[in-house]
């Protein structure tokens, strides 16, 4: 059997999700169609988009549906993408195979991000194009879009006028508290968002490639673009393709059940540089909001879930809701079933009138497609009967996928780790002595040696971070013995290189430099997002702060000797491209 289109699945559970799921609210009127003030009021029928807008509203089509998604998939994202991973294991259970462009799915994964960018949604520029929701009886307007900060406000104006919205009111949380005192920027400027990656593996020329399909069915909260057109409707949905990245067990002991997503290629995805721990993300596109983490020089990070765990730790407490995901898989796997290629096997099941001819296998027998859909039947050439039988879908069963498409947790790190390199390996087989762990325990725990050692796992060490005493400290104690046994030995030459050079009495004025490039970056990115090319380059606007900004660091660093030589250096050793060269 052929691998059914991964993103088509994804746009039916998207669509199938919002009429089984539905919000309970209806738009009175448009307040105003410039910034797009929406009245909202309760709708006990449900939603959509056809209810959803009242019959005098002058919007278009498109935009009725962009606005009519970015409301819907604004709040619950967690609850929407549960609703896809669970449908996605339930038709990986029953054999259908899935595929996207020729490869077929191996791993599916729920990704998250706590600190999901939307400051330039946000930006003086941008918000007045948030959709807001306005609530007459208490004259309460907010935006849609649920950062840390308008969640906190939520919870503040009461479940009363959440519901009148048609807003869930979000749950207590002490992250947010915390967001608030130590990241500021974070707390009102991002929001949690959760979406699923499909790995698929794919054969070019005798050479199996992999690449992460990523599948958004809230990415028209955040991008007006985010849809899709299905038979019937444009449905949210936001898919871009990356290469497969590193995943590693997460440090943070409140979440053993996670990985973190490091900001470097994996050895088999077939990129040029990938296993090696001195190529960052650079292939990764700087346009797509889900990954500007790793480019902002931010602490957080994206986090995996196996498909499995997440569903697992993710149940349906209500029997209803289980009937309604049960009902939208039913309809996807009975779509496909109908339209099965000649020849593909089966097991026919619930056949009352014949009873004896259930869990016998079976072949698709040839008809056109567009009579199976007419009549809702599908011509099956039983094991040991000579003419075939229609069958409805309901009456088949499709036999277990020959190969695993989605993985556990250790199964995920257990690959991860095959696919490192033999210098990874020659590593992890190293057996210290009783005497060398002797030695070598009690400084894993010095503060110093912690903290590097958590840095380079969270694939945010570079250059730069010479700069804090205590990181420094740390990378000096793992370069020399005991503790030198404790990296691979490629890593070791790297930070030797930038330990070294950290040393030169420049090094901390090219530290201030290469950061005061990065907060230029970062606030040019803010109010020019379309600065950022599919390529991932950036185009620095003539004019702009970081022009000036780009300009004089420039300068500088052409009219010292020694300045200029720190930053040839680092580039020499792959650290930092150097902008005065």
């Amino acid at each position: 059997m052929a691998p059914s289109n991964i993103i088509e699945i994804a746009a039916a559970v998207s669509e199938k999700a919002c009429i089984a799921f539905p919000s309970y609210a209806r738009v009175s009127r448009v307040l105003d169609n410039d910034t797009i003030t929406l009245e909202v009021g309760t709708e006990p029928l449900g939603l959509n988009i056809e209810r959803f807008w009242p019959e005098d509203c002058s919007l278009s089509t498109e935009r009725k549906a962009q606005l009519f998604w970015q409301y819907h998939r604004s709040v619950g994202c967690h609850e929407f993408v549960a609703i896809l991973a669970k449908v996605l294991k339930e038709l990986c259970d029953s054999g259908v195979k899935l595929g996207h462009d020729g490869g077929e799915v191996v791993d599916i994964l729920v990704l998250n991000s706590v600190e999901f960018d939307v400051s330039d949604l946000l930006s003086v520029k941008s918000k007045d194009a948030v959709l807001k929701v306005h609530d007459p009886m208490t004259n309460t307007t907010v935006p849609i879009i649920s950062t840390h900060e308008q969640m906190d406000h939520l919870t503040g104006l009461g479940e009363a006028v959440c519901a009148r919205l048609g807003i869930q009111l979000p749950p207590l949380n002490d992250d947010r508290e915390s967001l608030k005192l130590h990241r500021p920027q974070s707390y009102v400027g991002t929001v949690p968002h959760w979406w699923v990656a499909v790995v698929v593996e794919k054969e070019n020329g005798g050479i199996k490639e992999y690449r992460m399909v990523h599948l958004d069915i809230c990415g028209a909260a955040y991008d007006a673009s985010a849809l899709v057109k299905t038979a019937d409707n444009l449905v949210s949905l936001q898919t871009f393709i990356t290469p497969e990245y590193q995943l590693m067990r997460c440090i943070d002991k409140a979440n053993p059940h996670k990985l973190e997503m490091k900001a470097f290629t994996t050895q088999r995805c077939g990129f040029k540089g990938c296993g090696n721990m001195n190529t960052p993300v650079v292939l990764q596109p700087k346009s797509i909001r889900h990954f500007r983490c790793y480019h902002n020089n931010d602490t957080s990070t994206v986090m995996a879930t196996p498909l499995a765990t997440f569903v697992e730790r993710n149940p349906l407490s209500h029997i209803d809701d289980r009937n309604k995901i049960g009902g939208i898989t039913s309809s996807i796997r009975q779509k496909m079933i109908l339209q099965l290629p000649v020849g593909s096997e089966v097991i026919v099941c619930n056949i009352k009138s014949k009873p004896e001819l259930n869990w016998r296998s079976g072949v698709v027998h040839k008809s056109s497609s567009r009579d199976r859909v007419a009549k809702d039947r599908i011509p099956v050439l039983i094991q040991g009967q000579n003419t075939p039988v229609q069958l409805k879908p309901t009456c088949i069963s499709l036999p277990e996928a020959k190969s695993q498409q989605y993985q556990t947790l250790e199964e995920i790190l257990r690959n991860h780790n095959s696919s490192m390199g033999d210098e990874y390996h020659e590593e992890k087989k190293k057996v210290f002595s009783r005497k060398e762990r002797a030695k070598i325990t009690p400084k894993l725990h010095d503060p110093a040696v912690v903290k590097a050692i958590s840095v380079i796992q969270s694939g945010q060490a570079t250059f730069t971070c010479f700069e804090d005493e205590e990181f420094k400290r740390g990378i000096e104690m793992l370069l020399i013995p005991p503790l030198d046994a404790v990296l691979p030995k490629s890593l070791l030459v790297i930070f030797r290189n930038g330990y070294d050079l950290s040393n030169h009495p420049k090094a901390n004025d090219a530290i201030k430099l290469i950061n005061m490039m990065k907060a230029g970056k970062q606030r040019l990115l803010q109010e020019h997002p379309d600065a950022v090319l599919g390529n991932g380059v950036v185009v620095v606007p003539p004019g702009s702060d970081m022009d000036r900004i780009q300009t004089s660091v420039v300068r500088k660093i052409r009219s010292d000797e020694s300045l200029l030589f720190v930053f040839q250096r680092l580039e020499e050793l792959g650290l930092y491209v150097n902008p005065a060269r």
